[in-house]
């Protein structure tokens, strides 16, 4: 017995097959995308989306709007793309089934430093033995005295640092002056690794010095065998860490204000006290003086090895522990 079926029927039942026809993914936005960049919307491109399709992701649904037949966009959470790797994409209609998986691939993200455009000076110290140290911020020039050069005797990375030497009568090394080094009364970061030998030495010496002469404000560590490290500015001693560093240790060392708070930092944690500091420091164009007193012609150097210095402007990296780099400081 044959069934006769009217030309609406026919409109009905096509219309119910297409709303129950298996999804086809042909693409999809945003792929690769770098880990931890955090949540975002994906777009997915194909055939037989319905208003209740759903897409998942690794077998897991993500909330979905639907935009037409051919377009969804879905919310793919941060924690989707915390790790690098492959992860299945798929939608699904309900009632008709699941579509084609497509790949939606996470790179690691790239090594870099996303405070790199604060970094005002960046010594790595890194190459062959030389007395020339060259800065990777343009507008920076180091000149050395007598005895500061490159040497593999240490390093902490690029397997040369530059040798602190209070014995010379000018071991230090001057920067040029320039506006940069003017650290204003904002946020700051001036840091480096240092080594220093089998002794320390009996008085005091300076490991970096923002001054020019006596007048103006400006950012000083030094330490001595009695008092450790010291921070001093503005005419004043501000911070005593106390003896915290051994001999022959690389210890990465920072000098961090933040939001009117000065700390030390020494291997990733606080040293000493929390300076409450209000200070301007607003000399216009200072020198950065390395291994040395920079109020008159030097002397006071420091005795051991520094490498990896960076200083960075507005940026405050460090405001309680921390670990410290395990790779030298990106150029980029």
């Amino acid at each position: 017995m044959s069934m006769f079926i009217s030309p609406r029927g026919i409109h009905r039942y096509r219309a119910t097959h297409a709303a129950l026809s298996i999804p086809v993914i042909s693409s999809l936005s945003g792929t690769p995308r770098d880990e931890d960049l955090g949540a975002f919307t994906m777009t997915v491109t194909g055939t037989g989306f319905i208003p209740t399709s759903v897409v998942q992701w690794d077998g897991s649904a993500r909330a979905t709007t639907y935009v037409s037949p051919t377009s969804l966009t879905a919310a793919i959470l941060s924690g989707d793309v915390d790790d690098a790797g492959t992860f299945a994409v798929t939608v699904n209609n309900p009632g008709a089934g699941v579509s084609n998986s497509s790949t939606f691939t996470v790179d690691a993200a790239a090594a870099g430093d996303p405070y790199f455009a604060n970094v005002v000076s960046l010594l790595h110290a890194d190459g062959h033995l030389t007395t020339t140290f060259t800065d990777v911020i343009a507008g920076k020039t180091w000149t050395p005295g007598a005895s500061p050069y490159n040497t593999n005797a240490e390093s902490k990375f690029g397997g040369t640092s530059i040798l602190y030497n209070s014995a010379a009568t000018d071991g230090l090394i001057n920067s040029n002056a320039h506006a940069d080094f003017a650290m204003g009364a904002g946020d700051w970061t001036i840091e480096l690794w240092w080594r220093t030998p089998a002794a320390f030495p009996g008085t005091l010496g300076f490991l970096f010095d923002f001054r020019t002469g006596a007048a103006g404000n400006h950012p000083t560590l030094y330490y001595d065998n009695a008092s450790g490290l010291q921070y001093y500015a503005a005419g004043a001693g501000r911070i005593s860490a106390g003896s915290t560093l051994s001999t022959s240790t690389w210890y990465h060392i920072a000098v961090c204000k933040a939001s009117g708070s000065t700390r030390i930092f020494a291997a990733g944690t606080q040293v000493g006290s929390t300076y409450t500091d209000g200070i301007d420091y607003n000399e216009t164009t200072p020198r950065v003086r390395l291994n040395g007193n920079g109020n008159g012609t030097g002397g006071l150097g420091a005795t051991g090895y520094m490498d990896d210095w960076r200083v960075t402007k507005g940026v405050a990296r460090y405001t309680g522990s921390f670990t410290p780099p395990t790779t030298e400081h990106p150029d980029s």
